[in-house]
């Protein structure tokens, strides 16, 4: 066991989200993108080794620029080499970081030698194995978590939207709340609603003194300071900036999809969890799923918390024919036709990266026999080239049909299938993880209003309760579009309202309070049923066994499920 002096909190550089804690005894710490770093930060704006910090046994943390490309920063100056010992917002590059004193006999249990070392901790993964136990009462953590993402709201780095978004979901995670909700006069900002099982009693419901804002709060076991640190929240939500003089609202750096791993379903954090894991090797990974479920977006997320230091580069197999698809895929030489000059194709280019290979059912046979090559001996030729090119590509792979069913009709080679399927996984619909609707919606809400420059508060209550209620066929890529749609028919200042959607959103609009805890719980004690039943093929007597209730119980709740099933 070893005391620890300090804690540095990565930031996520597009939201501010926290994203990685590390806790530093007395030592030297070298930050970095190297691999060898002590404090790795995986960007390619981070130099290898771009600064030391060193912790002093007198509490002192000295910051030391090594010639970084982009400079070390600290509370938004520049520095050469500087000692704190108070909390400080440190940048590395545009990669930001909280350096804050840890609590007197702060201990972790070391599962290194190296005592030194800093303990990377990820944020927001209650259970995890490799995370401290007894470390922040709840208080502390929420004031932390609340600190980080207040630093980059003051800043103007984010908007209100997603200060508010940050904030439900790192409180719900860390309270293991069923609820948490950020209201501003008649529409909603923010809000988490986890399906699942139990009933919460304790409840904290905040409001500031003009009702601008306020903030619900549903949990088994709150903290005392719950309601002030509500309270601390709601003051920075009304001091903080969102529109600039001009009633323009600022400008949000966001990225250019919200990432997955920000999902509060517990299948998409096991997904996450271990695509983590197979990032870190350089195993082929297929994807599968419905349309508009993600994949790309995953693949692309598997290829930045890898080590693999190249492009990642993404093909459509579907939309190109066989000679343009090869084209593509391994370049063309010179003179392969007339008039055609020399170009590298894709996995020429992707050296030391990722290729992902979209609709990979729809590769045609003779680009797959080709394909096969150039992952059994890792060397490729260019379309009328006979020089053989090395590379060192990693392979992601994605499709909405059955693959298997393609091999078994011969529309697709086994040999390829089992190269390129070594590790599966399966992306569930939208519809299976409406939970993560609210905070998409919002997501894409204030992509819409950067892209139009069009202002808005937020999105009322009705309108979330109609995406709610929704199926989603389309599932996140049908989910964008429809909020890319309203927000065009928005006036400055407007909330989004059920009238903004379109006629098939409309249509599900009359089904009123879809987003409250009632029909959060409702929706999942119908969803387990459903799953237990199907998993003992209808066998009342098992589904009792696998749902844990006695058989007066298991007929009551029935009987109640079905008299509050929606009507059709």
């Amino acid at each position: 066991m070893e005391d620890f002096r300090y804690v540095l909190t990565l930031l996520d550089e597009n939201t501010g989200a926290a994203l990685q804690r590390h806790y530093l005894g007395t030592g030297v710490y070298i930050i970095g993108s190297s691999r060898k770093a002590d404090i790795r930060i995986p960007s390619e704006s981070v130099s290898r080794q771009h600064a030391r910090l060193t912790i002093t046994s007198d509490n002192q943390a000295i910051l030391e620029d090594l010639g970084s490309t982009n400079g070390s920063w600290a509370d938004h100056q520049r520095v050469e080499k500087q000692a704190f010992q108070d909390s400080v917002l440190l940048a590395f590059s545009h990669v930001q970081a909280l350096l804050a004193p840890a609590d007197p006999g702060t201990r972790i249990a070391m599962a290194s030698d190296r005592s030194s070392h800093p303990r990377p901790v990820p944020f927001g993964e209650p259970g995890d194995k490799d995370a401290p136990t007894q470390y922040f009462s709840q208080e502390k953590r929420l004031l932390d978590e609340l600190n980080i993402h207040s630093q980059a709201l003051i800043a103007g780095d984010i908007s209100h939207g997603q200060f508010a978004r940050n904030l439900c979901r790192d409180w719900s995670l860390t309270l293991n709340a069923d609820a948490v909700e950020i209201q501003g006069a008649d529409y909603l900002i923010a809000s988490v609603v986890r399906q699942e099982h139990g009933s919460r009693q304790a409840q904290c419901f905040h409001s500031n003194g003009t009702k601008e804002f306020t903030i619900r709060v549903i949990a088994e076991h709150l903290p005392p300071l719950m309601p002030s640190l509500a309270q601390l929240a709601m003051n920075l939500l009304d001091a903080g900036p969102s529109v600039s003089d001009s009633g323009k609202p600022l400008p949000r750096h966001l990225p250019p999809e919200m990432p997955g791993a920000e999902s509060i379903n517990t299948q998409m954090i096991d997904l996450y969890r271990t695509c983590k894991k197979a990032a870190s090797g350089q195993i082929p990974v297929l994807i599968l799923g419905e349309t508009g479920t993600g994949k790309e977006v995953l693949a692309h997320w598997i290829h930045q918390v890898s080590a693999r230091d190249g492009e990642f580069l993404a093909l459509n197999c579907a939309t190109l024919g066989r000679e343009l698809l090869e084209a593509e895929l391994f370049g063309v030489e010179k003179g392969a036709a007339t008039g055609v000059e020399a170009r590298a194709g894709v996995l020429e280019r992707a050296h030391r990266g990722t290729v992902f290979l979209d609709e990979l059912a729809d590769m045609p046979l003779e680009t797959q026999a080709r394909l096969l090559r150039a992952l059994e001996d890792t060397r490729i030729y260019r379309v009328g080239g006979n020089r053989p090119i090395e590379i060192d590509v990693r392979f992601i792979s994605a499709t909405n049909q059955a693959l298997e069913k393609r091999v078994q009709d011969g529309e697709f080679r086994l040999d390829l299938f089992h190269r390129l399927a070594a590790f599966d996984i399966t992306l569930p619909p939208l519809r299976a993880r409406r939970e993560d609707i609210p905070a998409l919606a919002m997501y894409f809400f204030e992509r819409a209003q950067q892209d139009t420059h069009i202002f808005s508060p937020g999105i009322t209550q009705a309108a979330l309760s109609s995406l709610l209620a929704y199926p989603w066929p389309g599932n996140i890529r049908e989910l964008r579009n429809e909020i890319e749609r309203a927000v065009i028919l928005l006036d400055s200042g407007q909330p989004l309202d059920v009238v903004h959607f379109s006629k098939r959103l409309q249509s599900v609009g009359g089904q009123k309070n879809c987003l409250t805890l009632e029909n959060a719980v409702r929706r999942a004690e119908r969803e387990a049923f459903n799953i237990a039943l199907a998993t003992a093929k209808g066998d009342p007597q098992q589904a009792m066994q696998l749902l844990g209730l006695s058989r007066t119980s298991y007929y009551r709740k029935l009987k109640q499920l079905d008299e509050t099933a929606p009507s059709t």
